[in-house]
């Protein structure tokens, strides 16, 4: 399912930019999805009793800088180099399947 260890990231990511809508649309794709899915966690967490208060206290506290880095992404972020950041999407998703892997 994903949530907090982000294993829904990349299949997500890369059905979206599989497609043919503009980059700005499968960014904007990419953070709903990824959103709802978290929000949806945490409520099934909220509700079935499993929510402490440190994890809570934590994820405000690192909402600050995910944020920023938002805001920053935004900024960087121009549809116009399409290649650019279907290149850079993909790096970054081999990347992170990469740096999974149990090497022991």
């Amino acid at each position: 399912w994903g949530g907090a260890a982000g294993v829904a990231g990349p299949p997500i990511i890369l059905f979206q930019m599989g497609g043919v809508r503009p980059p700005a649309e499968m960014r904007a794709n990419i953070i709903l999805i990824l959103g709802s899915l978290n929000a949806g966690f945490l409520t099934i967490f909220a509700l079935g009793g499993e929510l402490d208060i440190e994890p809570v206290v934590l994820g405000l506290v690192l909402a600050v800088p995910y944020a920023l880095g938002g805001l920053i992404g935004q900024r960087v972020f121009d549809p116009a180099h399409e290649c650019l950041y279907r290149g850079s999407a993909y790096l970054i998703i081999a990347l992170a399947e990469l740096s999974s892997l149990p090497i022991y």
